[in-house]
């Protein structure tokens, strides 16, 4: 299979290849580079690419589902992920009395020391990312 590189405008390409060369250089192997590029450009392509980017893709040939997340997107995510932990694992435990005191944007922010990838990526707690335009993309393993 061979991209066209009509297909793509060169943006979507240079983001796609971008990524794909991050993924390599974590040591992920069992890329293949036309046949993943092809399905990156794809889901890329359907979104628009931008800072608002939030994609799952499921490469053919690599393990796992992946997230890129725009810069915009994943402080989102990010914020999203940590109010979800709050919501389900903190604020139920809590006395109701406590509840009042606990200050959830102050746990926030030191919750975020860790990075986002520790709330972001479920599969490993890593984070990467690449620029592309001047825009940051971000990029996690799923499962």
């Amino acid at each position: 299979m061979t991209l066209d590189a009509t297909t793509y405008d060169t943006e979507i390409t240079d983001l796609a290849e971008a990524i794909l060369d991050e993924i390599s250089d974590r040591g992920y192997s069992g890329l293949d580079r036309e046949e993943d590029l092809e399905s990156l450009c794809h889901e890329l392509d359907m979104d628009d690419a931008n800072a608002h980017t939030d994609i799952d893709w499921c490469p053919p040939n690599l393990p796992g589902e992946w997230r890129i997340m725009g810069e915009d997107a994943m402080e989102q995510a990010w914020d999203d992920a940590l109010q979800s932990y709050l919501d389900d694992c903190i604020l139920p435990e809590m006395p109701e009395c406590a509840q009042r005191y606990f200050d959830e944007e102050s746990w926030k922010r030191d919750a975020k020391f860790d990075g986002p990838g520790h709330a972001l990526s479920s599969y490993d707690g890593n984070m990467f990312e690449c620029s592309v335009g001047g825009i940051y993309y971000h990029i996690v393993r799923t499962n």
